[in-house]
């Protein structure tokens, strides 16, 4: 996933379920339960931190050309940004064919429900600029909503900011005083401390203070310390393992695991990370030349992973793998994919569309995980109209492309503007996870979130999601075990 912190299934219980009837979303008869879902939109505002005093929501932070602190804020879309077809959604079958009435926004909200997208079929939003000649959509298979994460979600939109910014849900800077530890071996290098925030390298295993983030709640992050020896890593620290006064380091005491690399695809080293509570933090990385490295008896408090990317794409794919490092007592850990996918198998051709049947060349079988297909179509007939399509599915070798709204675009237009696999920009991603993996729909979307309105392997129109959020899924996702392929 994006290489940030950032990629259990949600359980129906009886406070999910409302009646039918009355909401736009449709669905459903009589008294049968629907599983209603609102969608709600907000236009992205990036400002200076400095001049952030109204304590607006941060989304994401960044830099401007004068290298000043940037941190992206969103404000809720207003009934007019919405209204006149300017949001609107719809149902389609297995086949695509849209079916039903289109489903308008009511009170700020885009509603529908699970049971009236038919079985194999789709729901499809569409936002609209204000030049009302570009359009996007995003479309979301029945299967992938069923976990029901998704059912109160916001998404970006491409409009003026115009309303009061979200606010609150904020990290804090704070200051860790408590880093106080004691050596367990002798020998080694300089002790690295090291938060969100800071990283400090000293000859001595304790530390006056060190800035650090705190959550919403006030709960201060860990922060943890490191020592190696060489190349390897000679003892740690976690300062949320107790509240003692003084921690004891814990020592890799001689412990070596192997570290089996694979020719499958091209890297260069292996990422190891450590994460503690709601907070990940990089320990060594490995090169690709290395086939072993230091460990404690077990882990105490915190979960190890580690990840690696491909250097140079594997037939225009690049490739993303992360993996647990402590499971069921054992810490070898091969890099091999095979578990997960056989990369031999990837597609090397461009996918095919036959109506509106777009063939992406795979040959899954029995593999899990979801996949993001996104494409850009254009027409210069009558000025320049431009098209950008999401689509969020499981895993298909062939994906059905819904039929799509065309508001009153002539049929000149709406031929232009329909997919062409050999010309038009096409973007894939795909997530291979275990059966045990906990990755959810909601998750896998934050991979592509706050985009600009040029990029097509993020989305300017997807979730909209806090830092202090997206931060926390970024844990939880480091600890699973996948493979992710885009290109």
């Amino acid at each position: 996933m994006k290489n940030r912190q950032m990629l259990p299934l949600a359980a129906m219980i009886s406070g999910l379920l409302v009646g039918c009837g009355g909401s736009g979303g449709g669905g459903g008869g009589g008294g049968a339960p629907s599983t209603k879902f609102d969608f709600m939109f907000s236009a992205p505002n990036t400002i200076l931190e400095s001049n952030n005093t109204s304590n607006c929501t941060v989304y994401e932070r960044g830099e401007n050309s004068s290298q000043q602190t940037t941190v992206l804020t969103y404000q809720p879309a207003i009934e007019s940004q919405l209204n006149n077809e300017n949001v609107i959604a719809y149902y389609s079958d297995a086949s695509g064919a849209r079916v039903g009435d289109l489903i308008a926004p009511s009170n700020l909200k885009l509603s529908f429900t699970l049971e009236g997208i038919p079985d194999d079929g789709f729901i499809t939003f569409q936002i609209r600029e204000a030049n009302n000649t570009h359009f996007t959509a995003n479309t979301f298979s029945k299967e992938y909503l069923e976990d029901l994460t998704l059912r109160n979600a916001t998404f970006g939109m491409n409009r003026e900011a115009v309303s009061s910014c979200n606010k609150g849900e904020n990290f804090s800077r704070t200051t860790r005083n408590d880093l106080s530890y004691s050596a367990v071996v002798s020998e080694g290098g300089n002790y690295i401390f090291q938060s969100q925030l800071a990283e400090e390298s000293v000859p001595t295993y304790s530390i006056d203070s060190l800035d650090a983030r705190a959550l919403p709640n006030g709960t201060t992050e860990s922060t943890i310390v490191t020592q190696f020896k060489g190349d390897y890593l000679h003892q740690y620290g976690v300062r949320d393992w107790s509240n003692a006064s003084t921690l004891d380091l814990v020592s890799m005491a001689g412990n070596k695991a192997q570290l089996t690399h694979t020719n499958d695809f091209d890297y260069s080293s292996v990422e190891i990370k450590v994460s503690q509570g709601e907070f990940s933090y990089d320990i060594v990385t490995i090169p690709s030349t290395q086939a072993d490295f230091t460990h404690p008896d077990t882990p105490s408090t915190e979960s190890w992973s580690l990840s690696v990317e491909s250097d140079t794409p594997l037939n225009g794919w690049n490739i993303d793998l992360n993996k647990k490092l402590y499971v069921e007592g054992a810490w070898d850990v091969s890099v091999a994919t095979d578990s997960l996918f056989d990369l031999n198998s990837l597609p090397a051709n461009l996918p095919t569309l036959s109506g509106n049947n777009l063939d992406l060349d795979f040959s899954f079988t029995d593999e899990v995980g979801k996949m993001r297909v996104a494409y850009t179509t254009e027409s210069l007939s009558s000025g320049l109209h431009k098209l950008t399509h999401k689509l969020f599915t499981h895993l298909e070798n062939t994906l059905v492309v819904p039929e799509l709204y065309y508001y009153d675009y002539s049929n000149t237009i709406k031929n232009e503007l329909q997919l062409d696999p050999s010309v038009d920009p096409i973007h894939q991603t795909v997530l291979i996870e275990t059966e045990e993996s906990d990755i959810t729909g909601y998750d896998f979307l934050t991979a592509f979130a706050h985009g600009n309105v040029t990029d097509l392997d993020e989305d300017l129109d997807g979730l909209v999601i806090n830092e202090v959020a997206l931060n926390k899924t970024g844990v939880k996702v480091q600890n699973q075990n996948y493979l992710m392929i885009s290109k």
